[in-house]
């Protein structure tokens, strides 16, 4: 690969210089910067990978085609226009769990209590929202994961439009308690189930906001019956029964 010269890209929104080589094949290549990649990318704006699986590689048969396919590129972002910017809420609500439901509205554990019960076999299995098989012997549970992001909505000079992610600052939730309670909500991470996403509202905000008061009480109430050590052996029945458990 013989290097040719550099180049320099130069707009309002974006500056940057990038090498041109030519390649074995006569090809006119070029890399250009990873910093400048992570912006593009920033942007929904996608790259050609070269052959060391590095983005934003692009390739000519000419001098000329080359800095073309780079100018295309990068007006894109250079150009680009604000139409919209929102907060969003990016969320997975999932149950890991599996019981009988008889017809009659019933929950079991399986279909012979069902069956012992209600003498027949109206009923049918349920499944948790993570639609794991009844044969995957996991832990049952309740996992919650939701993250605020601020959207800002970008539309391109080719009417594309891309959405660039961002995290909130102390001013994007100075006028709402809700969105701030939620935005310190720390250690939360994804599980490997893609997010969904929607709109904020203060409503919205207020379930989440309640939904995860509830999931520290039960951690509170769980510590207080059964101690830091969660041991069985030194359960205070007394604790028990205060939450409402009397063992009827």
């Amino acid at each position: 690969m013989v290097r040719v010269k550099t180049l320099n890209y130069t707009s309002e929104a974006l500056r940057f210089s990038y090498i041109v080589n030519v390649n074995k094949q006569g090809l006119f290549t070029t890399t250009i910067p990873q910093d400048i990649v992570a912006q593009l990318k920033q942007v929904g704006i996608e790259l050609n990978y070269n052959r060391n699986y590095t983005e934003g590689f692009f390739s000519s048969e000419s001098l000329d085609g080359l800095i073309k396919e780079v100018e295309k590129v990068a007006d894109k972002y250079s150009e680009k226009e604000l139409i919209e910017e929102k907060i969003v809420i990016q969320y997975r609500i999932d149950t890991n769990c599996h019981y009988c439901k008889g017809n009659n509205g019933k929950l079991y554990p399986d279909g012979y209590l069902e069956r012992k019960g209600n003498g027949g076999d109206d009923y049918h299995w349920v499944d948790g929202t993570k639609g794991d098989s009844p044969m995957n012997s996991n832990p049952f549970g309740f996992e919650v994961f939701f993250k605020l992001k601020k959207v800002k909505v970008w539309r391109f000079p080719n009417g594309e439009l891309n959405n660039e992610y961002c995290y909130l600052i102390d001013e994007d939730c100075k006028t709402d308690n809700v969105m701030e309670w939620l935005n310190s909500v720390r250690h939360m991470g994804e599980n490997n189930n893609m997010p969904k996403e929607i709109d904020y509202s203060p409503e919205l905000g207020m379930f989440f906001k309640k939904m995860t008061e509830h999931i520290f009480m039960i951690n509170e109430n769980i510590r207080k019956v059964f101690g830091e050590e969660l041991d069985l052996k030194k359960i205070d029945v007394t604790k028990l029964q205060q939450l409402g458990f009397n063992g009827k």
